[in-house]
């Protein structure tokens, strides 16, 4: 008889286990995407320009651009889908399934069309130096064929999330990281260097991930299946009548943080919108790390809702609240103390104070909020979207107008256009969003308080250490740095395990630490 092969996607492990998976398997998969990100932008700065690099980030909010379209759909698809799929309601579940498949096919072909106009008019749309016009083109042609090929495929990547395994999807990140990190080694090392190898770099690993996505769903979820009778336009309009909010709320975001480097470049310079593109990577590396480690917890969330266990639900959403802040607030002290060292040995021939002051008035936020992140995710759990998506789009236009303003009336430059959206959005989050999420759960308004007050603390504290930490090693060297910064790293982590956890969840996490030690043997 022929032994059955081993498979990822057939170990069953418990909840605890399962959690612990998830979080480190997200955490590899993002130092392994921060390791390429460090290793490509200053490399583009300085062969191609800084203006260069500032046109590779500004492709990506291109993209997000369309997203909010995509949101409409999609945003609240796995959620109907999962508790519909644990309820044993597959026929309805089905229903879910194959609507968005086809709704996602109907966008693909719109945005195919949309895509090609924007490229053909690209040199109308932003300003381009002439020598970068035909390679930005291309670079935006890929990024824009790589989003079509994913929103078509996007009901195949809810798998994982339906059965609480994430951890595969953070593998098969992992590995397509790799690939696109190989790519990327290939192409600036045998070719002469060009701005769209970063495009193509990402179009052929998000083959990959798709061809995973779709093996996933078939060893996962076989009761799941794409077909034509499961369709229905009043499945799209339930769906996009709750999931409208969620693509309001991007557009929101889109305002306060997605059109800075467009208006950067618009309004002042292709040079500063690369410069404050380039400031804006490590937090933009940190807010990544936020959501993929609120992606964990995410599906524990839907389920303990789902099952009316609101008492579970506020627990699980205070103990990942406490982990995530113990966790982020280590790199975000950590820019706020050692920017300037950081950034004058990772961008030598861009002024290193500069860089710095952008991106901490980027990541302020971050100082308020760094566990916040499955607190937010509550609107949508309990379908008051419409609610959040309200404030966050206030936010959005108060921060759009606030920065032309500034520009038009200051010599404040990209300081505004880096600083204004990040205090909006620290006083909609205190006053708001803290509040009304723990009031739609049925608790005190006052209940997820302590996560601001742990998030300040925590980083004043760790920042504190980092200042004191520089004056007995120097950090002028990427080795006396890398040194500083595992020695920050451990003692930032004994200190936030005091002030974001108590006794029990201390030793809640030891033991999953334990746990996770022990699956490694």
């Amino acid at each position: 008889m022929s032994k059955k092969k081993f498979s990822l996607v057939d170990i069953e492990l418990s909840q605890t286990t399962q959690s612990v998976v998830n979080l480190v398997a997200n955490v590899l998969s993002f130092a392994v995407s921060l390791v390429i990100s460090f290793f490509i932008s200053p490399f583009i700065v300085k062969h191609l320009g800084v203006e260069a690099n500032g046109f590779v980030t500004l492709s990506a909010n291109f993209v997000s651009y369309a997203n909010i379209l995509k949101a409409a759909l999609n945003s609240v698809g796995s959620r109907y889908i999962m508790m519909s799929y644990h309820k044993g309601e597959f026929e309805k579940a089905n229903k879910y399934y194959s609507s968005l498949f086809y709704g996602d096919l109907f966008l693909g072909i719109v945005f195919s069309v949309i895509s090609a106009l924007c490229v053909w008019k690209l040199e109308n749309l932003i300003n381009i130096p002439n020598n970068l016009v035909k390679d930005v083109k291309i670079m935006f042609g890929i990024i824009f064929l790589n989003f079509i090929f994913n929103t078509i495929t996007t009901i195949f990547s809810s798998a994982p999330y339906i059965k609480n395994k994430i951890y595969l999807q953070s593998i098969r990140d992992i590995q397509s990281s790799l690939v696109r990190a190989i790519l990327l080694l290939v192409l600036f090392s045998f070719f002469a260097p060009n701005v769209y190898y970063t495009g193509l770099a990402s179009l052929i690993p998000s083959m990959i991930v798709i061809m995973y996505n779709i093996y996933y769903k078939k060893k996962l979820v076989p009761e799941l299946k794409v077909s034509r009778k499961n369709f229905s336009i009043a499945t799209i309009k339930e769906l996009v009548s709750q999931g409208i909010w969620n693509s309001v709320s991007q557009l929101g975001m889109l305002l306060c943080t997605g059109l800075d480097l467009l208006i950067a470049n618009l309004y002042i310079s292709e040079t500063d919108m690369g410069i404050l593109s380039v400031a804006k990577s490590m937090p933009n590396v940190i807010s990544g790390l936020t959501s993929s480690l609120g992606s964990v917890f995410y599906a524990q969330m839907v389920l303990y809702y789902a099952k009316d266990d609101i008492e579970g639900l506020t627990k699980i959403v205070k103990r990942s609240s406490m982990i995530i802040g113990a966790i982020v607030t280590i790199p975000v002290a950590f820019l706020i103390s050692y920017g300037t060292e950081f950034y004058s040995l990772w961008q030598p021939t861009l002024d290193a104070k500069q860089l710095q002051l952008l991106s901490i008035l980027t990541a302020l936020t971050f100082v308020f909020y760094a566990g916040g992140t499955n607190i937010s995710n509550l609107f949508t759990i309990t379908l008051h979207i419409k609610q959040n998506a309200s404030a966050i789009i206030l936010t959005g236009f108060a921060s759009v107008v606030v920065t032309l303003l500034l520009l038009k009336y200051t010599n404040l430059g990209i300081i505004a256009i880096a600083g204004v959206s990040p205090v909006l959005t620290i006083i909609r989050t205190v006053f708001f969003n803290v509040t009304q999420a723990a009031k739609y759960i049925g608790k005190k308004k006052t209940e997820f308080a302590p996560v601001i007050l742990r998030s300040v603390l925590g980083t004043v504290i760790l920042s504190g250490l980092g200042y004191l930490l520089k004056h007995v090693l120097p950090s002028d060297s990427w080795v006396m740095l890398i040194i500083s910064a595992v020695l920050f790293g451990i003692i930032s982590l004994g200190l936030n395990m005091i002030i974001f956890m108590n006794k029990d969840s201390r030793k809640e996490f030891i033991a999953m630490v334990k746990t996770q030690l022990h699956i490694s043997k």
